[in-house]
């Protein structure tokens, strides 16, 4: 056992270090996502119980992320890639300590408090994906992102559990007066110190900016606009997605134990289930994947539906399940004819 951990150290040790220095800032970073993810909207429930608010704090994110998209494209041009991605990590602290800092969560403050998240967001994957195929090839790459998937799993199932135990049990045991609030402090101080050993990481990894080109386009080949219609729409699901269980689960239970234990039950069911795809399906069965991932969003939809939104309603959250089946009708019909013409060509050649 020593041999083969000596023995993955040794492989590790022989890639680029861009790409070691990375993978080791992504693993420190992975263990921010978890808290940044649950717990502020666990937060805003708790000291509010305000479903609107948590619903304008996602809001400000998802504005914030692709303004900075295009403002990180401009600022590539004048600092260092490392510079902006430390600081797309550190936003994530700041965001929580202002959260933290509102002595009574308004729409304003939410609202500001997520908008700097989304600025977070936005320098984090800009210059993640990046960096991710600057400093891999393709015959390291699959080791790269198997290693970083791996623990961003691990993170997913530990730290909500880890995250909601601490809270759970500061409740229970009346620490710090019973003010569970000075846990979400402590959990903001972490995630701060983990976003600035990040960022100090990030910058040994002797990155080079891409080179200076224009980014902003307007007219795209058909079958690219029809993929960004698709992240258009996605995009719609994956905020009813990270905004809707936590919501649901606080306004329930009301426990943030609850939440990290749920959470971390469906992070390690999603690592099987992802396993097991990966090793008995074949390409074909992509479609039917799919689909049983938007009907398994619709049964999500009505489960949630008079619990979150009242049962007299059917909610806004069941759109992006219906959402996601329209992209698949709308992206996916030409795939076969592409097949077509790329065995055309390959038949020519």
């Amino acid at each position: 056992m020593l041999q083969k951990l000596v023995h993955e150290f040794k492989f590790f040790n022989a890639h680029p270090l861009g790409m070691r220095t990375l993978l080791l800032t992504n693993l420190i970073y992975a263990l921010v996502m978890p808290i940044v993810e649950l717990f502020i909207g666990a937060y805003i429930m708790r000291n509010s119980s305000d479903i609107s608010l948590v619903v304008i704090f996602q809001l400000a994110v998802y504005t914030g992320i692709p303004l900075t998209f295009m403002i990180n494209g401009f600022l590539l041009n004048h600092f260092p890639i490392a510079r902006l991605y430390s600081l797309g990590m550190l936003l994530s602290g700041v965001s929580m300590f202002a959260m933290m800092s509102l002595d009574n969560l308004d729409t304003l403050g939410v609202f500001f408090a997520g908008l700097i998240m989304g600025l977070s967001y936005g320098f984090f994957w800009a210059n993640r994906d990046f960096l991710a195929l600057n400093t891999t090839r393709d015959d390291n790459r699959n080791y790269y992102y198997g290693i970083e998937t791996f623990f961003y799993t691990i993170a997913g199932i530990v730290i909500p559990l880890a995250a909601g135990v601490f809270i759970a049990t500061t409740e229970k045991n009346g620490w710090f007066g019973g003010n569970v609030n000075v846990a979400y402090y402590g959990l903001t101080i972490f995630v701060f110190t983990l976003s600035v050993l990040a960022s100090i990481l990030v910058h040994r990894g002797q990155f080079q900016n891409p080179r200076k080109a224009p980014f902003l386009f307007l007219k795209f080949d058909r079958l690219w606009n029809k993929m960004l219609g698709l992240a258009a729409l996605k995009g719609v699901a994956q905020g009813y997605i990270v905004t809707a269980p936590t919501m649901l689960i606080m306004s329930l239970v009301g426990k943030e134990g609850a939440l990290g234990l749920i959470q971390g039950i469906a992070a390690l069911l999603s690592a099987i289930l992802l396993y097991v795809l990966g090793r008995v399906t074949t390409p074909k069965h992509r479609l039917l994947i799919y689909g049983i991932g938007c009907a398994l969003v619709c049964a999500r939809g009505f489960v949630q539906r008079g619990h979150v939104f009242g049962s007299g309603r059917y909610p806004v959250c069941f759109v992006p399940a219906v959402c996601a089946s329209a992209a698949r009708y709308c992206v996916f019909p030409d795939s076969t004819e592409g097949d077509r013409r790329g065995g055309r060509k390959r038949k020519a050649q």
